[in-house]
């Protein structure tokens, strides 16, 4: 799977954008379509620096542009943890880092809504974030994704064409696809039964989508749809971890569901008990 993937959805020739990226930080420069001779043209090289470029002018495409903001963002700290995916939202004014996925769940909205309130608010998503174990925002997986035409930094593995209105659900599935990949799959081993008002033990390893073990130090979590569970977080030690779960409450022939869910995605594995 490739790691660094380019979605563009602009040809406007208006307004450039310049990513500069580091680690932990971005500098974004606004660059607008410039039509006069009075200006000397800087190297492009510039760009790829963290110089004040305030009011330089620089050649692009057989296009004069000039600086006219620019603004550094960093990425916190807090939204480096495993697995979580992070997007950058900008506006003429503004950027900042997001969970994403913590805006929708908290309001239950959906991406294509969200995406939609963004626009209200003159907001647009520049890129979005897969974060793995010690990755930053230069090595881990990434899809830049913004409205207007970029110089940047990074290096793409993939460039995809999103200007047409026919390319919107391909996108779509291109970018979910791109995240399960990531993600850790998980082998759940359980009986297929459960004595009524009792408990068993079940194991749960992680993969790659490769098949090698995950070795990663993220736990994960039981989520009861029938039953209980007196302890919902499964520690992992060498890619495997150990959980319970108990038939509280019911009757033979009841069915007893859960799911295994991480801190950022859900229903990850499920199993489906019968209670004799």
């Amino acid at each position: 799977m490739n790691k660094n993937i380019y979605i563009k959805y602009s040809n406007d020739i208006k307004i450039l954008l310049n990513l500069f990226f580091k680690d932990k930080e971005v500098l974004i420069r606004y660059l607008s379509l410039y039509l006069e001779n009075d200006k000397e043209i800087t190297s492009l090289t510039k760009l790829n620096t963290e110089e004040d470029l305030i009011d330089q002018c620089f050649e692009f495409n057989d296009n004069k542009y000039v600086v006219y903001k620019q603004l550094s963002v960093k990425l916190p700290d807090y939204l480096l943890e495993p697995y979580n995916e992070v997007s950058l939202i900008f506006s003429d004014f503004y950027a900042s880092f997001i969970n994403q996925n913590a805006k929708t769940y908290i309001s239950k909205d959906s991406y294509k809504s969200f995406h939609s309130f963004l626009k209200t608010q003159g907001s647009f998503i520049i890129g979005r974030w897969f974060i793995l174990p010690n990755t930053t925002l230069l090595s881990a997986p990434k899809i830049i994704c913004p409205i207007k035409n970029i110089i940047t930094n990074l290096n793409f593995d993939q460039e995809i064409d999103g200007t047409s209105e026919e390319s919107y659900d391909s996108i779509g599935n291109f970018i979910t696809n791109f995240k399960n990949y990531w993600i850790p799959s998980i082998q759940l081993t359980c009986d297929d039964t459960i004595q009524s008002n009792q408990y068993i033990t079940f194991s749960i390893k992680a993969f790659h989508k490769d098949n090698q073990v995950c070795l990663d130090e993220v736990n994960y979590y039981i989520e009861p749809i029938q039953g209980y569970t007196p302890n919902k977080e499964i520690k992992m030690i060498n890619g495997e971890g150990v959980g319970k779960i108990y038939a509280l409450g019911l009757n033979p022939g009841d069915k007893l569901r859960f799911k295994i869910n991480s801190k950022y995605w859900t229903d990850l594995a499920e199993k489906i008990l019968t209670v004799v």
